[in-house]
């Protein structure tokens, strides 16, 4: 959902931007995408360094105070219910970066286009073309011609390599393809705007393909939404659950969810880079946590029976037979359980 947010509200730039007087809308767009994903903040800073250096002192004043009339009520909130206003997610991504791989070119390549470096360079050559010729044509969208190049530099100083992170600056990279076509095929006398265009359309199309297959393919939702009804149904009131995907198993089950990747549970974080690894930080976790259950995928299930939790409900994994979704009970819930169990009866 943040992705989709991101890049409508980066798709209403372009003609803001260029609109004459500039007004205070940008700064709308610009407050809207900093509430929507903290990482938009490379974009924001483009877009003011271009207004400073060209001198427009007075635009970005204005929009600078817009942006902040959008963010503020979020950040009084969160200053009085957190006392912070840095989510605790954001620190927590950071913390994944450790173990999760960094974002990269290559990571990209591998996960969005199916590791076909031919089309990545195509893709890569058109898109510097009409960056180019965007910045010819168009000084105002020097900031968003910039944006992907800066975005992948920063982003892979530290952020994790989850196939989202790729989405944000991508609409424009298509745009910048089909602009380097139609700026190449002007100076090709044979080529020409059609066949340009035509290598364009090839392109991008099997970028669509790479970039939305990993998003097509993942199929977690259906056993997620299988496991918060099971805990839901199965577990007491109080029972705790640790997870790593807990968003619909936290709603669906009404549970007490520990968040394995410490978005929701800011407290693990310093387990989570005190390993290099998953199997490394899963004991330290759990040790510390001692979650009544797990629900998880099956790769660790030696982990989770070495520290007395048991298999006690599975559901597959659509397309992944050699994997399943578990949910893992404590040892001690159960024999709490049990005890309970021969009060009732007695």
């Amino acid at each position: 959902m943040a992705s989709s947010l991101v890049i409508a509200l980066t798709a209403a730039l372009p003609f803001l931007l260029t609109r004459r007087p500039v007004g205070y809308w940008p700064g709308i767009i610009i407050g809207l995408l900093l509430l929507t994903r903290p990482d938009t903040g490379i974009l924001v800073a483009l877009i003011f360094v271009h207004w400073l250096a060209t001198r427009r002192f007075r635009i970005a004043a204005i929009n600078a105070a817009a942006a902040l009339v959008v963010c503020a009520p979020w950040l009084i909130y969160a200053w009085h219910t957190f006392g912070d206003v840095v989510p605790a997610s954001l620190r927590a991504k950071l913390a994944y970066a450790w173990y999760a791989g960094h974002f990269g070119l290559g990571i990209f390549v591998d996960c969005c286009l199916c590791g076909q470096w031919i089309v990545a360079i195509g893709w890569v050559v058109l898109a510097a073309a009409g960056a180019l010729y965007l910045v010819r044509r168009e000084r105002d969208l020097t900031p968003l011609a910039l944006w992907p190049l800066v975005y992948w530099a920063v982003m892979t100083a530290r952020a994790p390599n989850f196939a989202w992170y790729y989405a944000p600056p991508l609409w424009v990279l298509w745009a910048l393809a089909f602009l380097g076509a139609h700026d190449l095929g002007k100076h090709l006398p044979r080529l020409r705007w059609t066949p340009a265009a035509t290598i364009a359309a090839i392109l991008v199309t099997v970028s669509i393909l790479g970039v939305l297959s990993p998003i097509s393919g993942d199929v977690r939702h259906v056993p997620l939404s299988r496991i918060g009804k099971y805990l839901a149904r199965n577990t007491p009131p109080d029972a705790s659950v640790a997870a790593f995907e807990v968003g619909k198993v936290a709603y669906l089950s009404n549970r007490r969810i520990i968040d394995l990747c410490g978005l929701t549970s800011p407290e693990l974080l310093p387990m989570l880079t005190a390993a290099d690894t998953e199997a490394g930080r899963l004991p330290l976790l759990i040790r510390h946590c001692k979650p009544d259950y797990i629900a998880a995928m099956s790769h660790h299930e030696a982990i989770y029976r070495r520290y007395g939790y048991r298999l006690v409900w599975r559901t597959p994994i659509p397309m992944h037979p050699e994997a399943y979704y578990g949910v893992y009970q404590s040892r001690n819930r159960q024999q709490d359980a049990v005890r309970r169990m021969r009060r009732d009866h007695y």
